[in-house]
């Protein structure tokens, strides 16, 4: 089998058991007449969603999307103020009888309408995929909308309907771009951008713009949420391998060092980066190796295929910073810096591991005794 295929069981494997409960198919075909170019639209059917080869197609594209780099975003404000028309059907996707259809018509018109727009676009014949699904996890919510564009029909063995027919061989690095839209995050969320991305998208072998203009793509999650991203998976990846507070610490300091260098010449980090800093700091052999960047991936970890990193959001995420509720006293500490009260760290904690040790310079040190001493004396 050819390693771009992916087998059923394979994909059982990797993904959680999921629910079809919509899935639409369509062949984007350009067309020239004269010197003008545009292109046109050819819908199936609605898929027979209890059909096991269209449930093991979405159980491959899923498995495919969970494991790339991602680009994590919103959608693009509208200047009037109102809702977004990809806005409006996804609110109605599961509170009218043709809601999936509505919005599943809307989404390909969008698209012909952009990929005509933008008449330099390497496209010239594609086909499109739009699944509403619900994984294990989604239970009880409203899902999640999965929009495929593919390369070539004769590789996904459609029928004239564009619905799979073969479900042993499927080759998925024929697929061109994709986005998820979680329906549930969307919904809570939209218009705000203040928590987590609802729009994901990443990209196959082809990057045209006007996929992502065609799904109202506006900006990605800020430079500073992905930085902070990357360390939080890095704490989880370290806890799941077993790595220990010695090689977490290395890690961690690798990274922000090499961050801190990108940081300077204000250019972007790769997460395929990161991974390589990580490796860098295992043992040859270690079975983590080369598992960092599906681990932040296959996890959910919202860090950003590219991330523009800046010294402020690199020390914001490396540090603890500690402080009471009415934010009377403010602490910030580098976290390779702590240890408990038996280590050789500078800054420790107390046996009880309620409070921090900190050393301070002979300056501090005379400076707070003498305020602490001149407050006692008042007291007294």
């Amino acid at each position: 089998m050819n390693k771009a295929e992916v087998s059923e069981s394979q994909a059982k494997e990797e993904v959680p058991s999921l629910t079809v409960l919509h899935a639409i198919g369509a062949h984007l075909q350009r067309k020239k007449v004269g010197k003008e170019s545009f292109f046109e639209k050819d819908v199936g059917t609605q898929w027979d969603t209890g059909d096991k080869v269209a449930l093991s197609f979405v159980q491959q594209i899923e498995a495919k999307f969970a494991k790339k780099n991602k680009l994590y975003n919103f959608f693009r404000e509208d200047p009037s103020g109102n809702d977004l028309p990809l806005a409006s059907h996804l609110k109605n996707l599961n509170e009218t009888h043709d809601g999936f259809g509505r919005l599943s018509s809307f989404v390909l018109d969008s698209m012909v309408s952009s990929a005509t727009r933008k008449a330099g676009t390497s496209l010239s014949d594609a086909y499109v995929v739009i699944i509403h699904y619900m994984t294990r996890a989604d239970e009880g919510d409203e899902g999640r909308l999965l929009v495929v564009l593919l390369d070539k029909k004769g590789v996904f063995n459609f029928n004239r309907n564009y619905e799979p027919t073969n479900r042993d061989s499927i080759d998925i690095d024929a697929l061109k771009q994709a986005a998820m839209i979680d329906v549930t995050l969307f919904k809570g969320l939209y218009p705000s951008r203040d928590g987590d991305a609802y729009l994901q998208f990443i990209k196959g072998n082809q990057s045209s713009d006007f996929f992502k203009e065609s799904l109202e793509c506006g900006d990605a999650i800020e430079n500073a949420a992905s930085v902070d991203a990357i360390f939080e998976a890095l704490d989880e990846f370290s806890d799941e391998h077993g790595l220990g507070i010695s090689v977490h610490n290395k890690i961690q300091k690798s990274i922000e060092s090499k961050l801190s260098e990108y940081a300077k010449r204000k250019a972007p980090v790769s997460i395929d980066y990161i991974q390589g800093w990580v490796d860098e700091c295992l043992d040859d052999g270690h079975a983590a190796k080369g598992k960092f960047a599906e681990h932040v991936n296959v996890k959910g970890h919202q860090v950003n295929e590219w991330t523009a990193p800046t010294t402020n959001s690199i020390i914001k995420a490396g540090s603890f910073v500690i402080e009471d509720d009415k934010k009377s006293y403010s602490c910030k500490v580098n976290k390779g810096t702590v240890g408990t009260y038996d280590s050789d760290k500078k800054v420790k904690l107390t046996k009880d591991t309620r409070y921090l040790m900190i050393p301070l310079s002979e300056v501090e040190r005379e400076e707070i005794i003498k305020r602490v001493t001149e407050h006692d004396n008042d007291q007294g």
